[in-house]
């Protein structure tokens, strides 16, 4: 056997190591060994491996990404696509790293051209979806979303017994918040190949359809899969707190924190802290919370319904106000709860308020007065 030949095999056994099993969650271990084996094979690869060299370069960026490496992932698909450059799947891929840089108008040119490449490469238009919504392009958004339902379908028809086709296709209708007819995608992509990623959307889309106890049950699943997974803790948290869990939720934001501190999971456990007495532990936390994201538009409002509760009302105004002047009628979809509670707040204090969001989320349809009275 040539050197070449023997290089090959090597690429190729390196290649089947990456690929093994992709239902489950990426073992480090395994994916750091992958990515010696790549780098121990001499350069130019053009020369070493020849016809393989591009396969080889889209797969060591693939490790890269696993690894969260994005910058080193995206010089491999790089060089992948200098060698290969009608290989959509290689520019799809480099979009989604750029995408995780925050790279969003470059990303966007990815897979604009993958879909050029591919003009039924389903995934290429459900992942720019994700991108034009990251770009508040929504209606552009739903265009690539319902593409990608299309010609996920038209995969189906054709193969049957494609897992991943049934997952992705269920994403994109969770996109189009399509919750009930996303959750038998996701049904049969786990009989077919449990992938983590399908436990955790259909979890998500359980959560949505108000089937708490469900949803749990889904993400005890991803978590048992992947232990730090702090979307599944995230989630899991939140329908904890709609059974009244208050405690177990905050067992779930204690691990977030322990796993990748951020806002949410700081402000999350201060309300809960909160709605079980420990006030001035609640505040620190919303501290924190604000500390890392600056105005934080909900944390204003719950810490205002802390200062309240120990009877400091001049800082619970000062909070309450600080919500409010944060809030628009454009951001009030997204953020109606923290207005809601600010307003119902200063009334407490016995304050003259302006605004009128209650009433306006109201008729916008975003919360009914029955759900306000448990706020």
């Amino acid at each position: 056997m040539t050197l070449k030949e023997s290089l090959c095999e090597i690429v190729g056994i390196v290649n089947a190591m990456v690929d093994a099993e992709p239902w489950k969650e990426p073992n480090k271990a395994t994916l750091e060994t992958a990515l010696r084996l790549y780098e121990a094979i001499p350069q130019p690869w053009e020369e070493t491996i020849g016809e393989k060299a591009a396969d080889g370069f889209y797969k060591r960026g693939n490790v890269y990404f696993k690894l969260n490496d994005f910058e080193k992932s995206i010089a491999s698909f790089d060089k992948a696509i200098e060698l290969d450059p009608n290989d959509a799947v290689a520019y799809n891929n480099r979009g989604g790293t750029k995408r995780e840089l925050g790279q969003y108008e470059q990303a966007i040119a990815d897979f604009d051209k993958a879909i050029e490449l591919n003009p039924n490469y389903a995934v290429a238009y459900l992942n720019r979806g994700y991108t034009k919504r990251k770009l508040e392009r929504f209606d552009e958004a739903l265009l690539d979303f319902n593409k990608a339902i299309i010609d996920f379908s038209r995969t189906i028809e054709l193969n049957p017994d494609d897992a991943v086709t049934y997952q992705y296709r269920g994403f994109a209708k969770i996109e189009l918040k399509q919750y009930e007819q996303a959750i038998p995608d996701l049904d049969k992509a786990i009989e077919l190949n449990p992938h983590i990623a399908a436990y955790c959307h259909r979890g998500f889309a359980k959560k949505e359809l108000k089937q708490f106890e469900q949803a749990i049950a889904d993400f005890d699943k991803v978590i048992e899969l992947n232990p730090n997974h702090i979307a599944a803790y995230y989630h899991r948290g939140f329908a904890r707190i709609q059974l009244g869990l208050y405690e177990a939720a905050i067992d779930d934001y204690d691990m977030m924190i322990g796993v990748d501190p951020d806002e949410y999971a700081f402000h999350n456990r201060a309300f809960l802290k909160f709605k079980i007495g420990k006030t001035d532990d609640a505040i620190v936390d919303l501290k924190c919370a604000l500390q890392i994201a600056g105005d934080f538009l909900p944390s204003y409002a719950v810490l205002g319904d802390c200062y309240r509760a120990l009877g400091k009302n001049s800082d619970a105004e000062t909070a309450y106000t600080k919500a409010l002047e944060l809030t628009t009628p454009e951001n009030l979809t997204q953020n109606y709860r923290p207005p809601i509670r600010a307003e119902r707040g200063l009334k407490a204090l016995g304050m003259e308020v302006t605004t009128n969001y209650t009433q306006l989320a109201i008729e916008k349809g975003l919360i009914t007065e029955k759900e306000i009275e448990v706020l």
